[in-house]
């Protein structure tokens, strides 16, 4: 396998496992357990002020409309 093809195996390797990420996060802010929900909602916070702009437009705009409508 050439270096193109090691690149984009490794970049869907990474996307795989940010998608398992954001997964974990919409899980966490619906938990049963209050203070589970609380924690999520700090860190989800404390993510989007930090890496606002790598996070794709879809799953921002999801955690925020998780944020202000539901919670």
């Amino acid at each position: 396998m050439g270096a193109a093809g090691v690149m984009w195996q490794a970049r869907a390797e990474a996307d795989e496992l940010l998608q398992k990420q954001f997964d974990a996060i919409a899980e966490l802010l619906t938990d049963d357990y209050p203070i589970v929900r609380l924690t999520a909602v700090e860190g989800v916070c404390r993510i989007m002020g930090v890496y606002w702009e790598l996070i794709p437009k879809p799953i921002a705009v999801a955690y925020l409309g998780q944020l202000v409508g539901t919670l």
